[in-house]
């Protein structure tokens, strides 16, 4: 339902529970099947799933909640030791365009995908770096997340023996209140202070412990909870959004666990953010998506068309500046994948060929203009508008079955 309702990034994260105790008898048995797991394909059953999707589609806070990891997993993108591993986790044939800069990549890649198994009891929680505490700013009007790792298996918190809990402590039940969810390692924990018993200012530390009866002691971790003002934060975040964008934080040096470095271009060669650009040369235009330079032992250097008029038609159709930031960041990193993709392909073809036919090296320059212009003409179609004619839900369910 997530997916249906406009909150792919809240699958997996977030628990929606819907109080239907005031439904008469007869009217339960309209809506679910005998399993009470499923809904019934019958006219009240379509209403009740049609008045549901349309409150969890417009709520207000579920679409902040969107944003806050859209923003999260946005800085976790730019500032991770390795910004593609996400993507490759999920798709191992991306791995191989990487062999030749990561093998580290490649390797790790190949048991990404093995089904979580946790444990009937945790051996650790962690949030955050293991020498600090995590540190979370909860705005006075609004929930906050703190996501912690663990090895716990998925139905710890709600299996009917040996329940497992989460402990938080009396001092802060009190001031907060505190929701939690479990998935595949990861235990998300929403803070949101209860009015009027906390303020601007405050600061509380606390260990957030797991335990279960079979248990000697609990496991734990330290957090931080810092109480914020709510604006602040907004234009924190909407700026933190705005530099990661421009690439000021995420151009990568060729290393091994990194794309190849790529650098911003513009029609006039003003500053993005706070990252200085190269202006438009050699006939590149608002058509273009920019040309990849070969550097030779250094590698070659991406360079992407920030005016590229398809990435700003996207932009100006996002009604906010964070979800403006994300396109931005997606065209991007999604440039600089297929670019990838294409300078494999050509280094390819030169190696087989190998002198024999025409020199393709005298045509690479015009190669790269064409294949980056190709990419950016399609790259958002596919990130932004592919995934919502396609849906593979049904797909999946059918191979689950």
């Amino acid at each position: 339902m997530s997916q249906s309702c406009g909150f792919p990034l809240l699958k997996d994260r977030v628990v929606i529970i819907v109080d239907a105790s005031k439904l008469t008898f007869a009217a339960h048995n309209d809506v679910w099947k005998g399993d009470r797991e499923r809904i019934r394909n019958t006219i009240v059953g379509e209403r009740y799933t049609e008045l549901i999707t349309v409150a969890i589609r417009e709520s207000q806070a579920l679409k902040e909640l969107q944003l806050d990891i859209a923003s999260e997993e946005l800085r976790q993108t730019a500032h991770g030791s390795n910004p593609l591993q996400k993507l490759l986790d999920s798709d191992g044939n991306l791995a191989g365009l990487l062999s030749d800069h990561s093998s580290s990549v490649e390797k790790r890649n190949m048991t990404a995908n093995r089904r979580f198994e946790g444990k009937i009891s945790p051996t650790f929680l962690r949030f955050g770096n293991k020498s600090k505490a995590l540190k979370v700013d909860i705005p006075l009007n609004r929930s906050r997340a703190a996501i912690a790792q663990t090895d716990a298996e998925n139905g710890y918190l709600q299996r009917p023996n040996n329940k497992g809990q989460v402990l938080v402590g009396r001092k802060i039940g009190e001031r907060f209140t505190v929701r939690t969810h479990l998935y595949n390692g990861h235990l998300i924990i929403h803070f949101e202070a209860i009015k009027g018993a906390v303020k601007v200012g405050d600061k509380f530390k606390l260990k957030v412990r797991l335990h279960d009866g079979l248990m000697r002691r609990p496991v734990g971790s330290d957090l931080i909870l810092n109480i914020s003002d709510g604006e602040k934060l907004e234009t924190a975040a909407r700026k933190r959004a705005a530099k990661i964008a421009a690439g000021n934080q995420s151009v990568g040096k060729g290393s091994k666990d990194r794309l190849p470095e790529y650098r911003l271009l513009t029609n006039d060669g003003r500053k993005v953010g706070d990252q200085e650009t190269e202006r438009w040369a050699g006939g590149l235009s608002k058509m273009d998506g920019g040309i990849m330079q070969d550097r030779g032992k250094s590698g070659v250097l991406y360079k992407i068309n920030y005016d590229n008029v398809y990435h700003l038609k996207y932009r100006l159709q996002q009604r906010s500046e964070a979800a403006r930031e994300l396109v931005t960041q997606k065209y991007i990193l999604g440039m600089r994948i297929l670019m990838l993709g294409f300078e494999r392909a050509y280094r390819s073809r030169k190696r087989q060929l190998n002198g024999k036919r025409a020199n393709v090296a005298k045509f690479a320059n015009e190669f790269r203009i064409m294949a980056a212009r190709g990419a950016s003409s399609t790259v958002l179609a596919l990130t932004e508008d592919l995934p919502k004619i396609i849906d593979t839900a049904s797909v999946v369910a059918e191979n689950v079955e």
